[in-house]
This record gives structure tokens, C-alpha cells and sequence, in this order.
């Protein structure tokens, strides 16, 4: 139901067939009312406040689909300049700097961005010092 647009009375249909229908619009009626607050309860409140009212659950979770989608490549663009940014700081250790790298490029892995291992290698050599 959630996923269904809203059923329309055919008016060339039988009375059995209006009547059918009808009924299939008083359930999607009540799906809807009470799956709209449903799934803005699920949501963190400050996200929800970020996304506009709509009429019926089907545009809501549209809505929010795309703003989830969003959110993933803000967080992999994020990631990626993180990494791409990185400086041997002198103060802190070779070792820092290496789990710096890894954890970030875990957290793009887990953002389905996946950099192979060896690349993970080279930046490791690039940003790390010349002399040791």
C-alpha cells in the first residue's frame, strides 16, 4: 500500500466494481494516515525538520530516498578530501599517519567507495616524510 498510488473509481465500471474500489481507497486512506506519522517518528528529529510535508507515504519516502542518497555522496566527498588533504603533521608519529589513512579509507568502504589496497599503500609512502 505505501508504494501504490491512490486507486481511482473507472466511471465506466459496474456498481460491484465501484464498490470494490471504493473500498480499496478507504484502506489506502488509512494506510496512509497512519504511515505518514509513522515514518517521520522513525526519522532523528533534526533530520525530519529538513524534509518537506507531503500529501502521501509514497512522496515521503521519495523524499527522503533522495535525501539519504544525498547525504551518502556528502559524506564520500567529505571522505575523499580528508584523505586527498592529508599532511605528515612533524609533531605526531608515522604510525598516526597511517591509521589516518586507513580509517578513512574503511569509512569510504563503508560508503560503497572502495580504494584498492594498493593505493592505500602509495598514499601511505606519498604523505608520509622523506626521511624517517
Amino acid at each position: 500500500m505505501l508504494t501504490e498510488d491512490k486507486p481511482i473509481i473507472d466511471q465506466t465500471a459496474t456498481d460491484a466494481q465501484k464498490a470494490a474500489t471504493q473500498v480499496s481507497i478507504d484502506k489506502w486512506v488509512n494506510a496512509n494516515k497512519m504511515s505518514i506519522p509513522l515514518i517521520k517518528s522513525s526519522i532523528d528529529p533534526i533530520m525530519s525538520d529538513g524534509i518537506p510535508k507531503k500529501e502521501n507515504a509514497k512522496n515521503l519516502l521519495v523524499v527522503i530516498k533522495h535525501q539519504f542518497e544525498r547525504s551518502v555522496k556528502n559524506r564520500q566527498y567529505s571522505c575523499l578530501c580528508q584523505l586527498i588533504s592529508l599532511k605528515y603533521d612533524e609533531s605526531k608519529s608515522v604510525r598516526m599517519l597511517i591509521f589516518k589513512i586507513f580509517k578513512l579509507v574503511l569509512q569510504l568502504r563503508e560508503l560503497s567507495l572502495s580504494i584498492d589496497d594498493n593505493l592505500m599503500v602509495h598514499l601511505t609512502v606519498f604523505f608520509s616524510p622523506e626521511k624517517l
